[in-house]
């Protein structure tokens, strides 16, 4: 068996996939260390952030402001939302505590792909960091639907 050395391979690993691997662990450490709680609240905020976000231009109040806030406004008015949702969510969600190594890793892979997507869901997110085009094309609109549907069913089953 002829495998190439890490040394080979190492210039492929992009940025963008290092950050999203760091998601991965963390998600998958804080799994292992206090259950799924807050990567289910994760996971749930951040699709419902980017569906409340596309209304938000038009909201009585709020949305003159935010559209005149430009891109920094609209990332961080989409940025509260996850928040509030976040801290709500982790309010009525169950933990599950069980699993080990394979539950985490499964809970920090599903809460990352959903996290992406939303992200790539959200224009003004992408003014503060643009993935490359293979993670544009992976995890972008052709995809979504089928990314956030796995995301959220191995959620779920991790949990059961």
């Amino acid at each position: 068996m002829d495998s190439l050395p890490i040394s080979e391979w190492l210039p492929f690993v992009t940025m963008d996939w290092l950050i999203l691997g760091g998601l991965v662990a963390l998600v998958g450490i804080d799994s292992l260390r206090s259950g799924s709680r807050r990567a289910a609240a994760l996971a749930l905020a951040f699709p419902i952030a980017a569906l409340l976000h596309i209304s938000i231009g038009s909201a009585r109040g709020v949305g003159e402001l935010v559209v005149s806030l430009g891109a920094t406004g609209q990332t961080i008015a989409f940025l509260v939302l996850a928040l509030v949702l976040f801290f709500s969510f982790t309010r009525f969600t169950d933990s599950y505590d069980g699993g080990g190594f394979l539950h985490a890793a499964l809970v920090g892979v599903a809460t990352t792909v959903v996290v992406i997507v939303s992200w790539l869901s959200v224009p003004p997110l992408l003014e503060f960091w643009q993935p490359n085009a293979v993670i544009i094309a992976l995890f972008g609109e052709t995809y979504r639907f089928w990314w956030l549907f796995a995301g959220l069913v191995t959620l779920s089953f991790v949990r059961k």
